[in-house]
This record gives C-alpha cells, sequence and structure tokens, in this order.
C-alpha cells in the first residue's frame, strides 16, 4: 500500500489524505506544503473607464439637412461641484425639414439605468452652426441650448440660468454648459445580466 512506504511521517500522512480525497471524488481547497489553505486575492470593486476620442464628433455636410451624433457629455468647467455625478450617454438626430432636434440619453445613477428623452425647437440653421432650445423646465423654468458648430464639427449644450428669484431657483443662477465628447463608457468589472433571476 503506497501509504505504508518509506517517508517522514508527516509527509506521508499528506499523501495518503490527498489519495484518499481523490479517490472518494472529494472537492477541497489547494493546500500548501505548509498546510495551510491558499487564499485568493479579493476582485477589485467595479470602476468606470472612459475612452475620449476627443470634441470633434460632426461628420456631415451642414447643408444636407440631417444630422447625428453620439457620444458623452463633460462639463465645460474644471470646478468640481459642476461636473457630473454620472457618466450619460447621448445620441443626437436633428432634421431641417422638420425644424427639430431629439436627444436620446441613458445614464446610470445611483447604480440604476435610466434612459430620458428631450425634444428641441431649432431656431438657426445655417453653414457655420445649428442652435436649437427646449421648452422651459419645471418651477424653476430651465431652458436648455443645444449648439452644434459645423466648422469646429463640436455639440455643445447649456443650461440657460433660471430668472426666477426664489430659494429653490437661485441655485440655478450661474448657468451650466457641458460639451459632447466622442468614445464609450465601460463599468468593469461587469456584472453578469440574468432577467430571469430576482432577487
Amino acid at each position: 500500500m503506497l501509504c505504508a512506504e518509506n517517508g517522514s511521517e508527516k509527509t506521508m500522512r499528506k499523501v495518503c489524505i490527498l489519495l484518499l480525497a481523490i479517490i472518494a471524488g472529494f472537492s477541497f481547497s489547494p493546500v500548501s506544503m505548509s498546510g495551510q489553505a491558499s487564499t485568493k486575492q479579493a476582485p477589485d470593486p467595479p470602476s468606470w473607464y472612459i475612452t475620449d476620442l476627443g470634441t470633434k464628433v460632426v461628420d456631415v455636410e451642414p447643408l444636407s439637412g440631417y444630422l447625428h451624433v453620439q457620444g458623452m457629455w463633460y462639463a465645460t468647467s474644471s470646478i468640481e461641484d459642476k461636473q457630473l455625478i454620472a457618466p450619460i450617454v447621448v445620441k443626437i438626430s436633428c432634421a431641417k425639414e422638420g425644424n427639430a432636434c431629439s436627444e436620446i440619453d441613458a445614464t446610470v445613477a445611483m447604480g440604476i439605468l435610466k434612459p430620458d428623452i428631450t425634444d428641441y425647437v431649432i431656431s438657426t440653421w445655417t453653414r457655420e452652426h445649428i442652435v436649437a432650445e427646449d421648452k422651459d423646465e419645471g418651477a424653476c423654468k430651465i431652458t436648455h441650448r443645444l449648439v452644434v458648430d459645423l466648422e469646429s464639427k463640436t455639440v455643445t449644450l447649456t443650461d440657460l440660468s433660471s430668472q426666477i428669484d426664489t430659494k429653490e431657483c437661485r441655485m440655478f443662477r450661474d448657468a451650466n454648459s457641458y460639451i459632447l465628447h466622442s468614445g464609450q463608457v465601460m463599468l468593469y468589472p461587469w456584472a453578469t445580466y440574468e432577467p430571469l433571476k430576482k432577487k
């Protein structure tokens, strides 16, 4: 019998245990020669990884009558308080004939995936730029101005300041602006999607 072969008693005991476990079909944690169970390194927590391809996102002729761009919004300010609290990816489509632009976006805020859509009315469409605005939003009457600069091939969005002087609306007195970057946002490590598994 293999367990009775010559060798130190302690080493032979380990060999016997290992062989018996294999024969019996048991699963066990890897064991080092010192007898200590090996430990796996804890996985890294999920983090946002951004592939930024720059602000030149427009690649259509200005007189074609149609515009389609996509990307992610970045604050134009370097002030920390003016940064977006979550990534927002968007697809913007404009039609000169319909005099309208539509912005479809998706964001993950507080771990919740949310879609949204904003409609703009075009006020200007020239060789140089397209300008469109949405309607007043909420009690503070905030409007948003979308500007497509066809010469620099960039797209910017500005939250126009509120003109209502109330305690709730004073925080919107300073306009915020954003510029569209080409690229993608990835959360890694990702989680598998199991729609039939509910928690």
